[in-house]
């Protein structure tokens, strides 16, 4: 909608909170683009979001500017959401932040909640802090360096000193004298707590060695460079607790692309194999693999070929298919580069999920259509779970005979089961490769590698009871794994504090990987360190639970009743042609059904080119999210 801008009104509490910027670039863009974006005004006209948008208008000379029209319970709290990706000073932050405290205290005088609370009364400061995008530490600190020497804000902004370096300058020039005051009687009630509980050394160490902020002060890296150290660590553990509360606020699947966008942000391939990967993908399931023709496909015809004859040449294609599957282990001669690279790449660019690997065993494969070499997806296998309810419950495991007979070592997890597009989506490839999985080369390959039987795979769906293991009779659903599980911040993130732990906690880290869930282990130990309360940064976890059984005793096996010689292998797992006749009558049908419902996928998508980089970042700071 087109509205005069002498009808527009700013709202004066915007210049109120920012400071002003310079304009010249957004009236050059306006006068060679035209407006790309609306300003959003109230129904009073008066604006909500868009006033360098507006001022850039009335320096132009425009009598008018295209609006949205919104009504919002509270306008000043808009205001500042619509404003999360600004780029703004320490300054501006602050002043959100008073305009903010007042806002939210006038909801709670009237007994409302936000939107995002959940549960109970919100805490004003909390909330503040998700507002104006920055952690409740760093925003309680900016309030102090405010209160005693607002000067060091400007000194913020010019990256002179970090908050944290301000925020220290501050706390041992004014806050001195506060801390010593009660040190005579902490002393006292210190001593006289030992004398009661009578702690030993070790006991007293791993305490403190968990316990915030003098968990940091104990090692030797921190008593040679004290005055340096801390500070960075305590910025680091902002950059953590803020990065923890922005992944809180995301839908799962806002996550997923989040972290898919930056960990190929992050990837460093090399760039000839990453395009030698993409030329060689198969186009199986395509109906452009027959016909060389590039652009948008016809209705009735394909390459000047009827409709009819497609479908001929795609069940052709599928009644001749073969597979092969290459170990992407140990480099041989015939490869000029790492095999494990090759499958890096594959695995980063056709999955929508962020590669994380477990500790401990990992085979990585490729499977290729074996008449043309062409890539058809990739698959992982790995240590298994050690605990997972449903189906310790099925073998009827205890710890005595997963770790003390060892016989965890004879399953894994399939962690990884990605076809290439359109043959997962045309002809089920990701049920092929789920079959793949279980078949005689994984099988083969876990023995010569490790020297262990496999006699069975577990793995788990991405999101609830849907998943692409329903229907194939080589994998039981089990039912759910349930529970919550906390947030893993960043790759980046994770990596510096892991490591941190690692280097100046090693009995610590090494107690943590050697039990169940190592990665939660890992992850609970950090934020014990670091004095977070880790229930605040928790998701719940639902995910359908399958097993593939190879052996018709494999249970008695893995519970220690028979011996390995005794294992009898099942008629389904003696030859991979069972299940490759198995998926073919699928995939026919599947590609049939397709064929005449009109949904056949025609192209070849990958992650990288699939979505457009600067969409999936405009959507996300749409959403407040920022990628550097």
């Amino acid at each position: 909608m087109k509205i005069k801008l002498k009808d527009i009104k700013p709202n004066p509490i915007n210049d109120d909170i920012y400071s002003s910027t310079d304009l010249s670039d957004l009236v050059q863009s306006i006068k060679d683009n035209g407006q790309l974006e609306k300003i959003v005004i109230n129904k009073d006209n008066q604006i909500v979001s868009g006033h360098r948008r507006y001022y850039a208008h009335k320096q132009l000379g425009l009598e008018e500017i295209d609006c949205d029209v919104r009504d919002f319970e509270n306008d000043v709290i808009a205001l500042i959401e619509f404003n999360r990706s600004r780029v703004k000073s320490v300054q501006d932050i602050l002043n959100e932040s008073r305009v903010l405290e007042k806002e939210y205290k006038k909801i709670i005088g009237r007994g409302k909640r936000t939107d995002r609370l959940g549960k109970g009364r919100m805490t004003t400061l909390v909330e503040v802090s998700k507002s104006v995008g920055v952690g409740t530490t760093n925003l309680k600190k900016i309030k102090s360096i405010s209160n005693y020497e607002p000067e060091l804000l400007k000194k913020i902004d010019s990256k002179e000193l970090s908050i944290n370096q301000a925020y220290q300058k501050v706390r041992k020039k004014h806050m001195k004298s506060k801390q010593s005051t009660n040190t005579g009687n902490f002393n006292t009630l210190f001593r006289n707590l030992l004398k009661k509980e009578n702690p030993s050394m070790d006991e007293l160490l791993k305490t403190i060695l968990t316990t915030y902020p003098y968990s940091l002060e104990l090692n030797k890296m921190l008593s040679q460079h004290k005055d340096n150290i801390v500070p960075m660590i305590e910025d680091k553990r902002d950059e953590l607790i803020d990065n923890l509360e922005f992944l809180k606020t995301l839908p799962a699947k806002q996550e997923v692309v989040y972290k898919k966008l930056k960990e190929i942000k992050r990837s460093k391939f090399d760039e000839t194999l990453k395009l030698e990967c993409f030329r060689n993908l198969s186009k199986l399931g395509s109906p452009l693999k027959n016909f060389q023709k590039t652009g948008k496909v016809a209705r009735h015809h394909i390459g000047g070929f009827p409709i009819k004859h497609q479908l001929k040449d795609i069940i052709k294609d599928i009644e001749e298919f073969d597979f092969e599957l290459v170990h992407m282990g140990e480099p041989e001669q015939r490869y000029h580069y790492s095999p494990i690279e090759e499958w890096n790449i594959l695995r980063t660019y056709i999955h929508t999920l962020e590669w994380s690997p477990n500790p401990g065993r990992l085979l990585r494969f490729k499977v290729q259509d074996k008449k043309d070499g062409k890539t058809l997806g990739v698959i992982s296998c790995g240590s298994d779970f050690t605990t997972l309810g449903v189906r310790d419950d099925l073998i009827g495991w205890s710890d005595l005979h997963k770790y003390d007979k060892h016989k965890l070592n004879h399953t894994s997890v399939v962690s990884s089961i990605v076809p290439v597009q359109p043959f997962g989506f045309n002809l089920l490839g990701g049920k092929l490769l789920a079959c793949i999985s279980t078949g005689e080369g994984v099988r083969e390959c876990w023995n010569d590698k490790y020297g262990d039987v496999l006699v069975g795979n577990t793995t788990t769906s991405l999101y609830g009871d849907y998943s692409m293991y329903n229907s194939i009779p080589l994998w039981k659903k089990l039912g759910h794994s349930r529970g919550e599980i906390l947030i893993k911040p960043d790759k980046e993130i994770y990596d510096y504090w892991k490591d941190f732990v690692k280097l100046n906690y090693p009995d610590l880290y090494k107690e943590a990987i050697s039990k169940t869930s190592p990665k939660q282990n890992v992850l609970n130990l950090i934020y014990k360190i670091l004095g977070i309360n880790g229930s605040d940064y928790k998701n719940e976890f639902n995910r359908g639970v399958y097993f593939s059984s190879f052996y018709e005793n494999t249970n008695e096996f893995l519970t220690d009743k028979i011996k390995e010689k005794d294992l009898v292998l099942k008629d389904k797992f003696k030859s991979d042609e069972w299940f490759l006749n198995w998926w073919k009558e699928k995939a026919i049908r599947r590609y049939t059904k397709l064929f005449k419902e009109g949904r056949i996928q025609e192209n070849t998508p990958l992650w990288y080119d699939d979505m457009d980089e600067q969409q999936v970042k405009s959507y996300l700071m749409a959403k407040g999210i920022k990628i550097d």
